[in-house]
């Protein structure tokens, strides 16, 4: 989760990418809640679970979805 913003008009999207956040990965049956960081355009998102470890991706195509700060999150 991060904080998105329009801008034009409400024509495009301004999603902060750079700083920190909340998020969930869900790989192999499983979901582990996470905290992201990326400290520039240049650096990895990196990914930690909940004891400040890092928790890397499965090897393989992955696909992210990005929602703003006020959505409810809800895994069944």
């Amino acid at each position: 989760q991060t904080s998105i913003d329009t801008i034009d008009s409400k024509l495009h999207l301004n999603i902060k990418l750079i700083g920190k956040g909340n998020g969930y990965i869900l790989s192999k049956g499983k979901y582990i809640k996470v905290t992201w960081e990326r400290t520039s355009v240049n650096s990895k998102t990196t990914f930690y679970d909940s004891n400040n470890n890092e928790v890397p991706l499965s090897s393989g195509k992955t696909m992210w979805n990005i929602v703003d700060n006020s959505t409810k999150i809800n895994i069944n």
